[in-house]
């Protein structure tokens, strides 16, 4: 088979946080490739149905619905209905939760649970206010293309956020714009230095804080620790790289921090539940429809 995942990169910074894309019932959501990137989707679907693959997980998306994907999550659409009509966001984590700070909401908390909860979370209700949102979205990327209208869309996009972080409100682990601002040096970290481990002490020294107080804010914010964030985003990095079938699994270990093939295989089993190439084979099969490579 071809490659078909696509290391994507949008290039974003804070002076440019954001994308926003409206997709019209005669465009087709892309469905060639699985794309992967270091940014978060936000897409809203406004008519139609739309079948959305993340990580291994399906799930059908109605109208009102949104979806929502982690940095380095690989994605992509399965099927869509012939009125499908959406707006998708891509965005850093980090800039949107600036718009967030000091009001303790739960920035984080989405992207502490896995992409099947997520689903499920993200599927509960159809959300009127979301549709609302999504349509004032779509209506400003087409009528609105100068600095100002760039910063209505800003100001929507955070209001559909806001929509969606009521719905993960209620679970454990909940995290605050002011935990999102005072972490944010150690948040940028990985990216920074994709492949090399960064440790707890780096992490804290970033933030200025003990190494004991920003593991304690770190696990109050985030619902987990600055390690396991960590491992969790090389291990994103070296799965994408098993997809596109890019290099050896010793290759790959080593440019993403792994002590050596074995340990890199060890996490890899432990975190996905099987080995990189029966990863491979089981998730091409579920984008695909087939179980040969």
């Amino acid at each position: 088979m071809p490659e078909k995942y696509n290391l994507y990169d949008h290039k974003l910074s804070a002076e440019t946080p954001f994308e926003a894309e409206y997709f019209p019932p005669e465009s087709r959501i892309p469905l060639s490739v699985i794309d992967m990137h270091p940014t978060i989707h936000l897409g809203v679907l406004l008519k139609g149905e739309l079948k959305y693959w993340i990580d291994g997980h399906v799930r059908l998306i109605h109208a009102g619905e949104c979806w929502l994907t982690n940095p380095l999550e690989p994605h992509t659409a399965l099927e869509q209905s012939p009125d499908r009509e959406a707006v998708v966001a891509t965005f850093l984590l980090e800039e949107i939760g600036r718009g967030f700070a000091g009001w303790n909401l739960p920035v984080l908390t989405p992207f502490s649970v896995n992409a099947e909860d997520r689903h499920n979370i993200l599927a509960e209700t159809p959300n009127t206010e979301v549709l609302r949102l999504g349509n004032m979205l779509k209506d400003c990327i087409l009528k609105c293309r100068d600095k100002f209208g760039k910063f209505e869309q800003w100001l929507l996009l955070h209001g559909i956020y806001a929509e969606v972080l009521k719905l993960f409100d209620r679970f454990s682990g909940v995290s605050s714009a002011i935990g999102m601002d005072r972490l944010r040096p150690a948040l940028m970290l990985p990216r920074s230095h994709p492949g090399r481990p960064v440790t707890v002490d780096e992490a804290a020294q970033a933030c200025s804080l003990s190494a004991g107080r920003f593991g304690e804010l770190f696990k109050q914010y985030t619902g987990t620790t600055f390690s396991q964030y960590e491992s969790r985003f090389r291990l994103s990095g070296a799965r994408n790289e098993v997809m596109a079938g890019r290099g050896t699994l010793k290759e790959i270990a080593a440019d993403w921090g792994f002590y050596d093939e074995s340990h890199f295989l060890r996490i890899f089993r432990k975190f996905y539940g099987s080995t990189p190439g029966a990863y491979r084979k089981k998730n091409l099969a579920v984008k695909y429809g087939s179980k040969k490579e």
